[in-house]
């Protein structure tokens, strides 16, 4: 396992072995935590400074860091039978002590806004008609229930929080959206690939500094084949719902710079970055 530094392209080794990694990286600064499982395991994740593992932490696996990184969520356990939980789990990095907080309901997940550190908590949902529904509820940044807004779903937010994408699979493909939050309204719906017709949409993520683009990712399927796609990277505008750029054959994995000027695509062992101006 190694790291890059996009910056100087230096390539520094941090572990060794085989299996699943997942990172999540800090909101700040160049702090992250890395799970490993498979050959890879470690009983509980690390966190890193760069390339640099700092230390072995108390936790497994953890879901989201504070705004201000100096905690971490995770899933500490459920009062009701299921996947979903509603007991959170609140790492203090700043002396390692652990915190369980009960939430008023079960879910699968959470999502922290950047901008003001609430957790949002909440599950897509279908009715008979196929129609796209959430029960939220928002806590602060230490669990305490805030309010249940009408109308906001749930999802990932861009870098204020002024837009949200919604999950666009949820124990299967289910259809997804574009919400304004700040205007309370949605801004475009994508279909699941089951009733899409001749093509489907995937949302990638948010732009971290630049809050209206967004990466995504159309697949059309290969005719003829039962299992096969052409993929298209698109960069879209939130707010006025246009492409803003598109490339196809991009890559295997494609996400944002952290200063968002650029775009990483990741093919084989290759790894090329395109400068976002050299994209549109």
């Amino acid at each position: 396992m190694y790291a890059l530094d996009v910056t100087s392209g230096r390539i520094q080794k941090i572990s060794t072995g085989h299996g699943f990694v997942n990172f999540l990286p800090s909101p700040h600064g160049v702090d992250a935590v890395m799970t490993r499982l498979g050959e890879m395991h470690s009983k509980h994740a690390l966190l890193l400074s760069g390339a640099k593992i700092v230390k072995e932490l108390p936790i497994d696996w953890p879901i989201a860091w504070n705004s201000e990184g100096t905690k971490l969520y995770f899933e500490a356990g459920s009062t009701s039978q299921g996947e979903a939980w509603d007991i959170l789990g609140i790492l203090h990095l700043n002396g390692m002590s652990i915190e369980k907080v009960q939430l008023t309901s079960a879910a699968e997940g959470i999502e922290v806004c950047a901008a003001t550190g609430e957790i949002y908590q909440g599950d897509p949902e279908l009715d008979r008609e196929g129609n796209l529904s959430f029960e939220v509820r928002v806590y602060d940044s230490n669990g305490k229930f805030l309010r249940k807004p009408a109308g906001i779903p749930s999802g990932r937010f861009s870098a204020n929080c002024r837009y949200m994408a919604t999950d666009d699979s949820f124990h299967g493909p289910v259809p997804w959206e574009i919400f304004d939050v700040a205007a309370g309204k949605r801004l475009e719906l994508f279909p699941d690939p089951d009733h899409s017709g001749s093509s489907w949409q995937r949302f990638v993520a948010w732009n971290p500094r630049t809050e209206n683009l967004c990466l995504r990712i159309l697949e059309t399927p290969v005719k003829d084949s039962a299992t096969e796609t052409n993929t298209v990277l698109q960069i879209a505008d939130a707010a006025t719902g246009k492409l803003v750029a598109s490339r196809a054959d991009f890559g295997d994995v494609v996400t944002w710079s952290s200063d968002g000027e650029s775009v990483l695509v990741a093919k084989d062992s290759k790894l090329t970055i395109v400068p976002l101006s050299a994209l549109r």
